[in-house]
């Protein structure tokens, strides 16, 4: 029989993750979890050892808002994306802690939906990310605003 295994962290008081994601650099068998609310929390695991490596709080304070998804760079698992409602939040592991980065979709047309459904990584580092109304967004990798894709 294979061994299960648990990951557990008194860090989060949610009782569900929302989202999950393995490192695209398979030497570091890291994975990031997001838990639900009432706190949000962004955590690193090692995933070899089932431990904790660095959490974060994503800082969610508006009840109406929520996050749906995170995910590593595909070019540097030092980097991590949490998006959803309202939410768009970059982090880098940096002195094994996580830090936000202070990247914001702030640049962008005001009609623009701040609902964003989702997100992937471009193979060359930068991130596209969809809004409820069918916007696709361009950032480039370090988190920053780019343009609005037609």
């Amino acid at each position: 029989m294979k061994k299960k295994r648990i990951l557990a962290s008194s860090d989060i008081k949610s009782k569900e993750f929302v989202s999950m994601a393995f490192s695209h650099q398979h030497e570091k068998s890291q994975l990031i979890t997001l838990s639900g609310s009432p706190d949000w929390v962004l955590v690193l695991w090692q995933w070899d050892k089932g431990k904790c490596v660095s959490h974060q709080n994503v800082a969610i304070k508006d009840p109406k808002f929520s996050a749906t998804q995170c995910s590593f760079s595909i070019l540097d698992s030092n980097s991590m994306l949490v998006t959803g409602n309202g939410v768009y939040k970059f982090f880098k592991l940096k002195d094994n802690g996580l830090k936000q980065e202070p990247h914001q979709v702030t640049k962008k047309e005001k009609q623009i939906s701040e609902n964003f459904t989702c997100h992937t990584w471009l193979p060359d580092g930068r991130i596209i990310i969809c809004t409820d109304s069918g916007e696709l967004i361009l950032c480039e990798s370090n988190g920053e605003f780019k343009m609005v894709l037609n």
